[in-house]
């Protein structure tokens, strides 16, 4: 089987909402949890606690500097994600797949890759791409218009199964 495209900013957009993001999660969560017990510690020190010092002083500030953060996240990922693309040239060249017994030879004009499926630790289909993971966080971006047929998305959805393990992204 061989294939060709080229990626554009959307592939990149839709891969970047499919990876994972549970480790910020995490993060966020912890950092939630570490402002709260702080904004709270000078009041329990004090000895006195009200319900209005616990809103002014603790859920207020917090809930205004989470609501900064979260905007903040779903903001600026997007303009990174863009201008990373328009300054990374190799990124937006043709791509040549040619699927191998051995793994994939995956060729631009000025490198070529053979990577055996070993390399790959798992995949995941998204409603445009194939995403298959080398590490947690690298990937290979396959876009479902590059085949020429629905039968031939099959076909590599079936060789990714068979040779590569379909794991839930964490």
């Amino acid at each position: 089987m061989i294939f060709e495209y080229r990626l554009n900013v959307k592939d990149f957009q839709e891969m970047n909402k499919a990876h994972p993001k549970k480790i910020l999660k995490i993060y966020f969560l912890g950092i939630a949890v570490f402002l709260i017990f702080m904004s709270l510690l000078p009041l329990i020190q004090s000895g006195k606690i009200t319900l209005q010092d616990i809103i002014t002083d603790v859920i207020l500030p917090n809930l205004i500097l989470f609501i900064c953060f979260y905007l903040g996240m779903k903001i600026i990922p997007p303009l990174i994600l863009k201008y990373s693309w328009k300054n990374h040239p190799a990124s937006q060249r043709d791509i040549h797949v040619e699927v191998v017994e051995e793994g994939l030879i995956i060729s631009t004009s000025v490198e070529e890759s053979n990577l055996k499926w070993a390399i790959f630790e798992s995949w995941l289909e998204t409603p445009n791409l194939f995403l298959v993971y080398q590490t947690k966080n690298c990937c290979n971006i396959f876009p479902k218009r590059a085949f020429m047929s629905e039968a031939d998305i099959n076909q590599f959805r079936d060789i990714l199964r068979e040779r590569v393990s379909q794991t839930q992204r964490n």
